[in-house]
């Protein structure tokens, strides 16, 4: 993943170039763009034919990414010719006391270790149909910044939570799959609780959750746990240009 240099662009509007990379911070090729450093404002009215020079320049499929409350952002998207491919939601919550674990029966949590990552890797891909290739998670389930966890039912990996804590150090993110046969097990909960306790430990003081519109699923976990939307975005694709 690529991040197209955003000072060119009008505000609230970013873009991304897919290599086909994963996004440390989150597992998810989309997630970058939203970490990326916030576009400065376009005093010159030159921002759509700016937007057409840049993805001029880029062979493959580009991905852009425009607040819902700016609706210039939006336009630019529409004008370049990129189909809308999905909402994003950015949620926030406090860090204060840990959680009680509650593990379902006949599960287990256990932490990472070396060899995991193909599970890693056969699980998100499960999850989202998102390929991603396990030394990519060996290289984030190793960071000293990260923590992950896996539930695991008769020594086979289920589930897993990745919590990171992000450079600044009071702000922390992590990445959760559950395989979907074991969806509505108490999975889920289990590995948020075990994950929103690990960025405590790790000196973290607001988690922050960023996830598809349309995976209800994730939402109503992030609001079991108290995450607060904070903030929404339009996605745009196009296509690789020849």
């Amino acid at each position: 993943m690529r991040t197209i240099n955003q000072q060119d662009l009008p505000s609230g509007v970013g873009m991304s170039c897919d290599a086909g990379g994963i996004s440390r911070s989150s597992g998810d090729p989309a997630r970058e763009v939203l970490n990326s450093q916030p576009a400065l404002e376009s005093r010159t009215g030159g921002g759509l034919n700016t937007s057409h020079r840049l993805l001029r320049q880029f062979r493959s499929r580009i991905l852009i990414r425009a607040a819902v409350d700016n609706p210039f952002g939006n336009i630019i998207a529409r004008e370049v010719g990129a189909q809308w491919c999905g909402g994003y939601l950015l949620g926030t919550r406090r860090l204060s006391r840990k959680l009680a674990v509650r593990v379902p029966a006949g599960f287990k949590l256990r932490r990472f270790r070396k060899g995991d990552e193909r599970e890693l890797s056969r699980i998100h891909h499960a999850a989202f149909h998102i390929t991603h290739p396990p030394r990519e998670y060996l290289e984030w389930a190793t960071n000293p910044n990260c923590r992950t966890t896996l539930a695991v039912l008769q020594g086979e990996t289920v589930g897993f939570l990745t919590a990171e804590r992000r450079h600044d150090g009071t702000y922390g993110d992590f990445n959760i799959a559950v395989e979907p046969k074991f969806h509505r097990r108490g999975l889920g909960s289990a590995l948020m609780e075990r994950g929103l306790n690990d960025l405590i430990e790790m000196g973290c003081e607001t988690a922050v959750a960023d996830y598809w519109l349309q995976n209800a699923k994730v939402q109503a976990l992030n609001r079991k746990y108290g995450f607060r939307t904070v903030r929404a975005y339009n996605y745009y694709e196009t296509e690789a240009t020849r």
